[in-house]
């Protein structure tokens, strides 16, 4: 079954303590079905104000808790790092999708850690960049640096999340992708103010200060 789902592919960029980790968690919050990469855990510890998700080190005892709980709500995270970990788990993402059609969200911070390249996204992740919309998948996905990873999500995003950054390569890049200056850019302070940009295809961005 093909479903012609409106398009929710959301792409968080920013340095370390720019905020942008938060912003997800807080994105992904009141989602019922969630599947997380996260190699650092940061997902999976308690944090007093976000859902903690179940953590597997391992891959088959996650595939086995996908299947269990696949028509159900759920909130697991997948603990181990790699391109291949990434790859086997947008395939756990991408079967789960076409297998039962419900609403799920996919979340991969520190994208850049996975990709293997700059241009094109590979593999399974860019069939659910390209494909994903048509078997509900949600994606949340998260880099410090927007140059750093493939230019297919810029391109399939359908919301823009930007924190603060410091080099002139990443403030050019998203000036030349949404209607922002680099010194729009230049001025996002980063934690304790956690100043942002945030921008919905078809629409202005707005500054959040």
């Amino acid at each position: 079954m093909i479903i012609d789902a409106e398009k929710d592919i959301r792409f968080y960029c920013g340095t370390s303590g720019s905020g942008k980790s938060y912003q997800i968690k807080t994105d992904i919050e009141d989602e019922s079905r969630v599947l997380i990469f996260d190699p650092e855990g940061e997902y999976s510890n308690p944090s007093g104000k976000f859902k903690m998700a179940k953590a597997f080190t391992q891959m088959q005892p996650f595939v086995e808790a996908v299947e269990k709980n696949k028509n159900g709500s759920f909130r697991f995270a997948l603990q181990q790092d790699g391109a291949q970990a990434f790859e086997f788990f947008c395939m756990v993402n991408r079967v789960l999708a076409q297998d039962v059609h419900k609403p799920t969200a996919c979340v991969v911070d520190e994208l850049a850690g996975v990709e293997k390249t700059a241009g094109k996204a590979q593999g399974t992740w860019h069939k659910i960049l390209t494909r994903g919309r048509k078997h509900q998948i949600k994606v949340r996905a998260g880099a410090q640096s927007p140059t750093e990873v493939s230019k297919t999500i810029m391109r399939q995003r359908s919301h823009l999340w930007v924190g603060h950054m410091t080099r002139q390569s990443d403030w050019q890049y998203i000036a030349n992708e949404i209607p922002v200056t680099v010194e729009d850019l230049k001025a996002l302070r980063p934690s304790p103010y956690f100043d942002s940009i945030s921008h919905i295809q078809g629409k202005e961005p707005k500054i959040n200060k």
